[in-house]
């Protein structure tokens, strides 16, 4: 039943006491963000039980022509809302009588004149948090949907678009609504892959670059998974010392990490993302409805990711994952968006503090020492850079606890969690020699050490400087049988 339906039937009071209800018994099951419709927290019931529980309550702020004329292009239908007219009258009827009582929230912002954005960072700064350093949204809808977004984002200027080759469809359509719009947008498309990822890709993307007219008031587009962004992301580090770049993200694995935070590069034979650059993005796309037609294999290598986002949150987000892990194998929508939503929020929130990765950003290389080693020594060929990094986690935690710096069973509860999802957790038996040569050539390498990411517990992770000589003898041990001893 719709809202309309709903108080067409059962009259507004009515519908008002269910609503209560139902925000009442989640503000005492949940926490979060908890997004209240326009007469909710006017309850009284529904604020005491906000106090009771200890919510913050957050009034966006609106005048009540602005909220009209954001209603009159909204397509569902709302109550009362028969025209520019009545909406006017009826949201200014509303709100002279709810102000008084919103304006006891423990947070008023004034959204007037604001973008999505900007309302972000007003929010961030009234709670003390740091402004995100660079938006996000989530996506449904095919290539129509996106041009739409893409004008949003990128209002002006000439747009130059990398993309994954395997989604050609999709992007073309995309280019011709942008040219319907009077967007020119050009294509340079590259191959997907680790293996795909060389100073060689790079060089094709600068020569196609500069093909046709470029100039910096446009931006690069890219479109793909993690190995596009890194290769496009460069790009745009470089061509004409910066341009500017917007992200659409069109697999899990680049949707929870590698379009996120500004890190771009290239692999060189001698190791991983050896060669690169920061490089922020204007805004990154989540496009959520190219999830469905990605491969199982695709898939599961992002949900490792995940998993290290669940392990430096905490208990409370390992749990949910576990709970949540059937589903993800299903790819049911609300278990994909929790998990997505889980690791964007854990990385901007490193990244926000540390865009440079100086200090608590290292913490995403969690589960990546041994895994960078692991896609090096195989020739980028064997492993997906998910695969690789459920592997090294597992290994993580399994060196954590030889150390006597993993709580005992952690290990093991990982090492399950990503078998169920998919993913393979032991290391492959290659010859012992090649770890340390692997291991040596790091670029968080130290001297004679690595900066090793060690977990306690989950929610508790630390950074570590380990001599090279103990990380290869337990490698050994390992690979010989004996997991506990360094």
């Amino acid at each position: 039943m719709g809202l309309q339906q709903a108080y067409e039937q059962l009259g507004e009071e009515a519908v008002r006491s269910h609503e209560a209800a139902l925000v009442t018994r989640l503000l005492a099951e949940r926490d979060g963000v908890l997004a209240l419709g326009g007469g909710s927290f006017a309850s009284p019931g529904v604020r005491a039980a906000a106090k009771e529980q200890g919510w913050v309550a957050l009034y966006l702020r609106l005048q009540p022509s602005e909220a009209a004329a954001r209603l009159a292009t909204d397509p569902v239908a709302r109550p009362g809302c028969d025209g520019p007219n009545a909406t006017l009258a009826l949201l200014s009827r509303r709100f002279a009588a709810r102000d008084e009582i919103y304006a006891t929230a423990d947070v008023v912002v004034d959204c007037d004149g604001l973008s999505p954005v900007q309302v972000v960072d007003r929010v961030a700064a009234a709670f003390g948090a740091e402004p995100a350093p660079h938006p996000i949204a989530w996506l449904e809808g095919g290539p129509s949907a996106l041009a739409d977004m893409m004008r949003e984002v990128v209002p002006s200027g000439r747009l130059l678009v990398v993309a994954d080759r395997k989604l050609q469809g999709a992007v073309e359509a995309t280019v011709s609504e942008l040219a319907a719009r009077g967007r020119v947008a050009r294509v340079v498309w590259v191959e997907g892959g680790e293996a795909a990822k060389t100073v060689s890709a790079l060089s094709g993307i600068w020569t196609e670059a500069f093909a046709g007219p470029l100039d910096r008031g446009d931006t690069v587009v890219t479109v793909g998974g993690g190995v596009v962004s890194d290769l496009g992301g460069f790009a745009a580090a470089t061509l004409m010392r910066g341009l500017p770049v917007v992200h659409v993200a069109t697999t899990l694995m680049g949707m929870v990490d590698a379009a996120l935070g500004g890190k771009t590069g290239v692999d060189l034979p001698a190791g991983k993302n050896l060669v690169g650059a920061f490089h922020m993005p204007s805004a990154v796309i989540q496009w959520g409805a190219s999830l469905a037609t990605l491969p199982d294999r695709d898939f599961a290598s992002g949900l490792a990711e995940v998993v290290k986002c669940a392990l430096l949150s905490g208990e409370r987000a390992l749990a949910q994952l576990e709970a949540d892990a059937p589903a993800l194998c299903e790819r049911e929508a609300a278990a994909v968006g929790r998990a997505v939503a889980l690791a964007t929020q854990t990385k901007m929130a490193l990244v926000a503090r540390d865009p440079q990765e100086r200090g608590d950003r290292a913490l995403l290389n969690l589960g990546h020492t041994i895994g960078h080693a692991l896609e090096a020594v195989t020739g980028y060929e064997r492993y997906l850079h998910g695969e690789a990094v459920a592997i090294g986690l597992v290994a993580a935690l399994r060196f954590g606890s030889a150390l006597g710096e993993t709580e005992p069973g952690l290990a093991a509860r990982v090492a399950a969690l990503l078998t169920r999802l998919g993913l393979p957790t032991e290391l492959p038996d290659l010859p012992p020699e090649i770890w340390r040569e692997a291991l040596s050539r790091d670029k968080k390498r130290t001297d004679d050490a690595v900066r090793f990411v060690l977990c306690r517990r989950a929610g508790q992770c630390a950074l570590k400087i380990v001599e090279l000589d103990r990380v290869d003898a337990w490698i050994r041990r390992s690979l010989s049988g004996s997991m506990d001893d360094v």
